[in-house]
């Protein structure tokens, strides 16, 4: 073992040997340090850290800013590296192509609003909304349980209450339309199709076990949509102009001075506004949502950031219109994703973007059958997060990039991955990172500002 006090004379001679190599000082440093990554020691960690031999990268380097995690041989090709960008193909992450091999299902199922149904069903940890894709991996067994061997299988997914004050169950009704089985696994694709609620008898819920499986009584729940309230008091000559952008402020005085009701109360209750705080977080984020207006609301719900309360509001609601008011609410302020745990900053608002196509929040699966819902951002914060071990391309959900687990760098949490191009060096974006939404909250910068305003009223009192 060499002597800790010949140190400084080994990095003078590696750092003479860059200069005459015209090598960068940093470069040398760096790959240094790549070849002996040391072993986290900390007397903090969570057991399960500490019984998880893993080695951690810094994500930010002092020296240059650059990534540790990059390797040596990325730096020397660098330089040589040339070609035109190349962006991503947003429809790759779409297709789970991690899944394998698997084949289409015949069959579609639709249950009718405010009926009761008996389906089978499995246990879910967040909250799904209709229109989504949803990939699993489950056991042959499982699976049969809840197909009866149908082709056109359609089963119940149930959320899990996060608090005791949820007093009612919900869930969603899942379509398969592919389905793949490899060494006694069942792969699935799955879209969520309608919400419900668990119906209860003697305030417990109707749940029953046959077939090796559970079966639940659930009450479908309505979609409704409310027309425009001027529509109820315009007549059919007018009706033409109304839909004139230009005419359509002045005609709404002129309809509201003729009811009952001033106009500022039509407002109140208006989703115009909100349609424009919508338009302009969809620009920014360069996507489309969907056109038609339930389905833009579940969208909404799921590409929005919101807390869990608010998310729940939204699922909860029955009406379209009520559905977009709460959602238009959560778009007034910046938000702050923190970590759940020690309510570190880890990323903001700004930095969204979408890498699968007309999403920035997407469910995927990974190898042991567990679904993350993830969020994609251009970066974090500045040390907010530590990566762990090395890169890897084995189950990644986004072709042709590398993944690599990124903890909290304060409390030691799995918050997300990084995702880094390989082969293709010219492939934009160059990295990002996928957030586990279960591991995050979300923090409005107004709740920020009163939460940092009762710190300094507490402190005062002390």
């Amino acid at each position: 073992m060499e002597n800790q006090d010949d140190a400084p004379n080994q990095e003078e001679n590696s750092e003479s040997s860059a200069n005459n190599q015209n090598l960068p000082i940093s470069l040398v440093r760096r790959a240094r340090r790549l070849v002996s990554q040391p072993t986290l020691q900390e007397n903090n960690l969570d057991n399960e850290i500490n019984n998880y031999p893993q080695h951690l990268n810094d994500e930010n380097d002092d020296d240059d800013g650059e990534s540790s995690d990059r390797l040596f041989e990325e730096y020397i090709q660098e330089g040589s590296q040339s070609g035109q960008s190349q962006l991503f193909d947003s429809e790759l992450p779409t297709q789970h192509s991690y899944l394998g091999s698997t084949e289409n299902v015949r069959g579609f199922s639709y249950f009718e609003p405010y009926k009761t149904y008996e389906i089978p069903f499995c246990e879910h940890h967040s909250l799904l909304f209709p229109g989504e894709i949803l990939p699993m991996i489950m056991l042959a067994d499982r699976f049969f349980s809840l197909s009866n061997n149908e082709e056109g299988v359609v089963f119940g997914l149930v959320f899990q209450r996060e608090n005791e004050d949820e007093k009612q169950t919900y869930g969603v009704t899942c379509q398969i339309f592919e389905k793949g089985l490899e060494s006694g696994l069942v792969k699935i694709k799955c879209k969520v199709q309608q919400r419900f609620v668990v119906v209860k008898t003697n305030n417990e819920d109707s749940i029953t076990m046959r077939n090796h499986g559970y079966y639940a009584k659930v009450k479908i729940l309505p979609e409704i949509v409310l027309q425009d309230p001027y529509l109820l008091a315009i007549s059919n000559s007018y009706l033409k102009h109304y839909q004139n952008t230009n005419n359509k402020i002045h005609l709404q005085k002129f309809l509201a001075a003729s009811t009952r009701w001033p106009k500022f109360v039509y407002d109140e209750y208006s989703i115009a506004t909100v349609t424009d705080k919508i338009e302009r977080y969809l620009a920014m984020l360069n996507i489309e949502a969907p056109t038609d207006p339930i389905l833009k609301s579940f969208w909404l719900a799921r590409n929005v950031p919101l807390n869990h309360t608010d998310r729940l509001k939204v699922f909860q609601s029955n009406c379209v219109n009520k559905r977009l008011m709460l959602i238009g609410d959560s778009l007034n302020y910046m938000c702050y994703f923190l970590c759940k745990r020690c309510k570190n900053k880890i990323s903001i608002y700004n930095d969204i973007f979408a890498v699968s196509k007309g999403a920035v929040n997407v469910n995927y699966c990974n190898p042991a059958g567990y679904i993350h819902e993830t969020l994609t951002v251009m970066k974090t914060f500045e040390s907010a997060v530590k990566l762990v071990d090395k890169p890897s391309t084995e189950f990644s959900w986004f072709p042709g990039y590398a993944w690599q687990i990124a903890i909290c760098s304060k409390c030691y949490t799995h918050v997300g991955w990084k995702f880094a191009a390989v082969n293709n060096r010219n492939l934009k974006p160059r990295t990002f990172f996928g957030l586990s939404c279960k591991s995050l909250l979300v923090q409005s910068q107004q709740d920020s500002v009163n939460q940092n305003d009762q710190e300094v009223i507490d402190s005062d009192m002390e």
